[in-house]
């Protein structure tokens, strides 16, 4: 069951069920009544409930048969033989696609008759649709009822829906539940960010003929930017417990870490896939190729020791102060470690800061 949680007194919310292989969903049930045979069910939250879904057992499309004779099937029943007839079609919505032969032993096998629903391939371009327009709760709806079907794997966008829905560090259930009750970061939330705050000074390109200790507090104040941008949703800059992000908001956020960096934030890398034409981006997924890197900067365990400038890159030397061993690198107390920072120039007189890596001696 997707939607239930606990909400505040007077929201309205819509819980949806999807049900395990061989059920059906048959209605809600609140205090023994049954309140609605919707599979969505939208209420408005003025006390604590107990609601139920209910579901039925379906019916398996299974024939045992005798084989009489190579190459001619015929079905056995009350010992009388009759040919399997495609009227078996469950019901109007559904049509046979093929017989599977399953092998019960040498004189007797199970055919399996698979089904598909009529209209799955135009529930999923419906969604595809539907998340192209922002129309987010009619993508959900549509896509639930794509899998309450049971026939994705046969429609020609299976391929689409399971690279769609890998992208993601979700449940796809969470994911559909998401969009029905459409909860979507949009521009204007990115929007309300007081970048001001926590962004670090322009950079140009004065700032690399600075000392060397001024040098390494502008690279503290981005890494701890970069770092406070990538860990959207825990220690960050802003806090939305919305999962699902629309484009333009994703692209609000590349907007003011390209002006400073070379690369897009590593947690928007892998959310570029669409359902067919169109799609939806997470913030809960990936992760930076060396996500220590930047906490190496303004972390209270490591000292900054000095720095050389090489071509087109800073490499920048710590002295690890903690008392224990730092068992990721392998470095013990005391010891000195170096961290390789990549500049890229550019024509208008700053540069952006491209890979960073640990360098191990």
């Amino acid at each position: 069951m997707y939607g239930t949680d606990k909400y505040k007194r007077g929201k309205e919310v819509k819980i949806a069920s999807l049900p395990k292989e061989g059920y059906k969903f048959s209605n809600w049930e609140i205090d023994g009544e049954t309140v609605s045979e919707d599979q969505i069910y939208k209420l408005t939250v003025d006390k604590n409930i107990n609601i139920t879904a209910n579901f039925e057992k379906t019916k398996k499309s299974t024939i045992e048969i005798d084989l009489e004779e190579k190459g001619i099937i015929e079905l056995t029943s009350n010992n009388d033989k009759t040919k399997i007839k495609s009227e078996a079609i469950l019901d109007d919505n559904y049509e046979l696609i093929t017989l599977k032969e399953n092998p019960v032993n040498q004189d007797k096998k199970t055919i399996e008759l698979i089904y598909k629903q009529k209209n799955i391939d135009e529930l999923i371009e419906k969604a595809d649709e539907a998340l192209g327009e922002k129309r987010w709760s009619d993508a959900g709806e549509y896509l639930l009822e794509a899998y309450n079907s049971k026939s994705i794997k046969h429609s020609k966008y299976n391929k689409n829906i399971e690279e769609f829905f890998s992208t993601f560090a979700m449940d796809r259930k969470n994911i559909i539940q998401a969009l029905i009750n459409e909860e979507i970061t949009t521009k204007e939330d990115i929007a309300k960010v007081n970048w001001e705050d926590i962004i670090p000074e322009e950079p140009k390109l004065d700032i690399l003929e600075r000392e060397d200790k001024e040098i390494y507090e502008w690279f503290y104040k981005y890494f701890e930017f970069y770092g406070r941008i990538h860990s959207w949703g825990t220690e960050s800059i802003w806090r939305f417990d919305n999962p699902l992000t629309s484009e333009e908001a994703y692209k609000e956020v590349q907007k003011v870490v390209l002006e400073y960096s070379e690369n897009p934030v590593g947690q928007f890398l892998m959310t570029n896939n669409k359902l067919i034409n169109n799609g939806i981006f997470t913030y809960q997924i990936g992760g930076a190729d060396s996500p220590f890197i930047y906490d190496v900067f303004t972390m209270d365990d490591s000292k900054f020791w000095g720095l050389d400038k090489e071509d087109n890159k800073l490499v920048f030397e710590f002295k690890y102060t903690s008392e224990e061993n730092w068992p990721d690198i392998k470095m013990n107390p005391g010891e000195k470690f170096k961290i390789e920072v990549e500049i890229h120039i550019k024509d208008d007189e700053t540069f952006r800061v491209g890979k960073t890596s640990y360098v191990n001696d």
